[in-house]
C-alpha cells in the first residue's frame, strides 16, 4: 500500500484552495487564469446536479477546438467519474462558453 497524493483524497484545505478558481470563472474573471485552464461543468453521477471544476489544459488544438486534459487523481477524481457516466459537459475557457461531449482517449 502506498501513501502518495494520488492514492488519497485531498484534504479539506487543499480542496478549498483548488476550488478558488471556480469563483473567478463565476464572476467572469476566468480569463485571468489564461488559456492553461478551463472550467468544466458536468452532471453529478449520484445527485444529477450540476458540478463544476477548474482543470489544467494539457493541450489545445485550435484547428479542431479540441481540449486535452488529464485527471490529477486519476480515475478516482469525482469529475472524471461523473463524465464517464454522463459525458455531456459545458466548458468555459477564456471568454468562451460552449457545450460538448467529452471523449476519452
Amino acid at each position: 500500500m502506498t501513501n502518495s497524493i494520488i492514492d488519497r483524497r485531498p484534504s479539506k484545505a487543499l480542496r478549498f484552495g483548488l476550488r478558488l478558481p471556480i469563483f473567478l470563472y463565476r464572476i467572469k474573471l476566468g480569463w485571468l487564469l489564461g488559456d492553461r485552464f478551463l472550467m468544466l461543468t458536468h452532471t453529478g453521477r449520484k445527485s444529477g446536479l450540476p458540478r463544476q471544476t477548474v482543470i489544467e489544459v494539457v493541450k489545445h488544438e485550435k484547428t479542431t477546438d479540441t481540449y486535452y486534459v488529464v485527471s490529477g487523481w486519476g480515475d478516482k477524481s469525482d469529475w472524471y467519474q461523473n463524465i464517464r457516466k454522463a459525458p455531456q459537459v459545458t466548458i468555459r475557457s477564456g471568454g468562451r462558453k460552449f457545450q460538448t461531449t467529452a471523449e476519452f482517449i
